[in-house]
C-alpha cells in the first residue's frame, strides 16, 4: 500500500470530495501532504459544514499555496503520486500547459515528469472543446481524468455513499484497499442496499454464535463459520421498509436442535465488501428497525467503525420485486463454500 500521497484541493465545486480523502487516508494511515488554494477553502465553507482549520488537520503535513520551495516541489521528494480534488478547470489548465505559479500546480507537474500517478477530479459540467483538450493534453502527459460520476448499481441511499463511490474508485487507482462501496459482480449482482447506524446489541450474540450447531448451519448453508458476535444496526427509512418486506419472504433457515432457542433465517448479503449474513429471528416482537449481521471476520474491526457510524450492506441473492413483494430464494451451501 501506498504510504505517502500529495492532496491538492483547488476552487471547483465539490470541496467534500478532497475532505474524505483525507479522512479515508487518515484512517489508512496513509501519509497525506495537503495543498489548498484560497478558493479551495473558501468553498470549503461555502459547501459545508466544516471549518478549514479541521480539515488542514485531517492532513500529515500541510503546505501553504504560495510556497515553491516546499518539499512537494522537488521530485528528490519521494511520494507515490498525487490527487487533485476537487479540480477545477483553471488548475486543470495550469497542470496541462505546465504553468508552475502555484505549489498545487507546481507539485502536480513534478509528479508527471517524475512519472508517477496523477489524477485529477475535474469538476466543470457542460464541457466545450477548450476542456477537452485540456483533459486529452494531461492523459497524453501520463496524468488521469477522474471525473467524480456516481454509480448507482449500488444503491446509494446518501450523499455521502456517493462521495465514497468516487473516492473509492481513486484509491483503487493507487492499489490501495478499501471498502467504501461494493462492486459490481454480474448481472445477479447484489440487489437492493441497506443503511444503519452501527448500535450495542444485547450482548447474547456471542454465546450464540458460538454453539456448536449454529456454526455447523452456518457453515454448510451460508459458506462460513460466524464471527463470536454480532453488528446491530438502527436502521435508516429506507433499510426499515426493505427489511419489513424481508420479514415477510423467505430465506435460508437455521434450525435449532432444542426448542428453547427460536428458529431464524438468514440472508446472504455483502457488508461493504465482505461476505456476510442477515440474521432474522423468527419471533413476532423481533424487528424494531434494527437488525443483526454476522461475517466469518470482526466487521468492526475489518471496517474500522464503531457506535454511531454508518455501515451499509446489500443483498446478493436474487430478489423477486414483483407485485411489489420481495422474496428471497432458499439455497443451501456446500460446506466451505464462499461467494465474493
Amino acid at each position: 500500500m501506498p504510504t505517502r500521497l500529495i492532496v491538492g484541493m483547488s476552487g471547483a465545486t465539490g470541496a467534500i470530495y478532497g475532505i474524505r480523502l483525507l479522512e479515508v487516508l487518515r484512517d489508512l494511515g496513509v501519509e497525506s501532504h495537503l495543498v489548498m488554494s484560497q478558493a479551495a477553502e473558501k468553498n470549503i465553507i461555502l459547501e459545508t459544514n466544516r471549518r478549514v482549520e479541521d480539515v488542514k488537520a485531517l492532513a500529515t503535513v500541510v503546505y501553504p499555496f504560495e510556497d515553491i520551495s516546499a518539499a512537494i516541489s522537488s521530485g528528490s521528494f519521494i511520494t507515490a503520486g498525487m490527487v487533485v480534488a476537487p479540480c477545477s478547470i483553471r488548475t486543470l489548465s495550469g497542470i496541462a500547459n505546465s504553468y508552475n505559479e502555484n505549489l498545487l500546480v507546481r507539485a502536480a507537474d513534478v509528479t508527471l515528469k517524475e512519472r508517477r500517478r496523477l489524477v485529477l477530479l475535474a469538476r466543470e459540467t457542460p464541457l466545450h472543446a477548450g476542456h477537452l483538450r485540456l483533459m486529452m493534453q494531461v492523459t497524453e502527459m501520463g496524468g488521469i481524468i477522474l471525473p467524480p460520476m456516481p454509480a448507482f448499481y449500488h444503491h446509494p441511499q446518501t450523499i455521502d455513499d456517493i462521495i465514497a463511490q468516487t473516492v473509492g474508485k481513486v484509491l483503487d487507482m493507487f492499489g490501495i484497499e478499501h471498502h467504501l462501496f461494493r462492486r459490481w459482480s454480474g448481472g445477479e449482482a447484489a440487489v437492493g442496499s441497506v443503511r444503519g447506524r452501527l448500535v450495542k446489541g444485547k450482548g447474547e450474540a456471542p454465546f450464540f454464535t458460538r454453539l456448536p450447531w449454529v456454526r455447523e448451519q452456518f457453515l454448510a448453508k451460508i459458506g462460513f463459520d460466524p464471527y463470536p458476535g454480532t453488528v446491530n444496526l438502527q436502521l435508516d427509512e429506507a433499510g426499515a421498509r426493505l427489511m419489513q418486506e424481508l420479514a415477510r419472504g423467505e430465506g435460508i433457515s437455521i434450525d435449532p436442535p432444542d426448542p428453547q432457542f427460536c428458529q431464524a433465517k438468514c440472508l446472504k448479503v455483502s457488508i461493504q465488501g465482505l461476505p456476510g449474513a442477515l440474521l432474522l429471528p423468527l419471533v413476532d416482537d423481533y424487528y424494531e428497525g434494527i437488525v443483526e449481521l454476522m461475517a466469518p471476520v470482526s466487521v468492526k474491526e475489518k471496517l474500522g467503525v464503531k457506535e454511531g457510524d454508518w455501515v451499509s450492506f446489500s443483498l446478493t441473492e436474487v430478489l423477486d420485486l414483483g407485485a411489489g413483494k420481495v422474496k428471497m430464494p432458499v439455497r443451501q451451501r456446500m460446506p466451505g463454500h464462499v461467494e465474493g
